[in-house]
């Protein structure tokens, strides 16, 4: 038998038929009761969601994979999140998902992979300011290290963050392996702003096969 300890908040629900999460669901009475900082995992596998509205979660500080594979998602507004920093595979497998915000998130430093196989994803508004390495960045949409990698998001307005720690968007070889241009093969794109980032070094086919590119707006 399972200690309070050990259970899983997924255990307790029956994760696979929620189709709803609002703020007054009793699902956030069982998370606040098993944990007020962690919602790794939390919605992973429910596959019927299709509206999540997050509660004020000021003390949260992880939700990587917190809605990996809910394939029915449709959008999604993160509420402030001062203190996570961590939004690995967080979307991952949201292949119904068009529309993320995720302005509230002034600390990130982990995005690896958060947006993979988000194939209806149209419209994606990012912090001003992601604290992100240029290897995390590129892994964003999980397309660095593989041959001529496409980008499979419907996004066509793109507006990059102000990223610190982000010395490149090109093409170019580094210890994790061949990085592609950011934005290459990316055929849905239509418009790019790219915000004060005087630190970036190399844009070197950067936009290579981005068919559908018609403006780029720079600092």
């Amino acid at each position: 038998m399972k200690s309070y300890f050990d259970i899983d908040v997924m255990d307790l629900l029956p994760s696979k038929f929620i189709k709803d999460a609002s703020s007054d669901s009793p699902l956030w009475e069982v998370y606040k009761e098993l944990n007020k900082n962690d919602l790794y995992q939390f919605f992973s596998g429910c596959f019927l969601l299709t509206n999540v509205d997050l509660p004020e979660l000021p003390n949260a500080t992880n939700i990587s994979s917190c809605f990996y594979n809910c394939s029915s998602l449709k959008s999604i507004t993160l509420p402030e999140l001062p203190n996570v920093n961590n939004l690995y595979d967080c979307f991952r497998g949201c292949t119904s998902l068009k529309y993320i915000e995720m302005q509230g998130l002034p600390s990130l430093t982990s995005v690896s992979s958060i947006f993979h196989n988000c194939t209806s994803l149209e419209q994606l508004i990012l912090p001003e300011t992601m604290y992100i390495s240029t290897h995390g960045l590129f892994e964003m949409f999980n397309k660095s290290t593989y041959p001529n990698p496409e980008c499979t998001a419907k996004i066509t307005n793109f507006t990059l963050p102000k990223l610190p720690d982000v010395t490149t968007l090109g093409k170019e070889y580094s210890g994790y392996g061949f990085y592609y241009g950011f934005f290459e093969n990316w055929p849905s794109l239509r418009n790019v702003v790219i915000r004060e980032n005087s630190q970036l070094q190399n844009l070197n086919s950067c936009f290579s096969g981005c068919s559908s590119l018609t403006s780029i707006t720079l600092p």
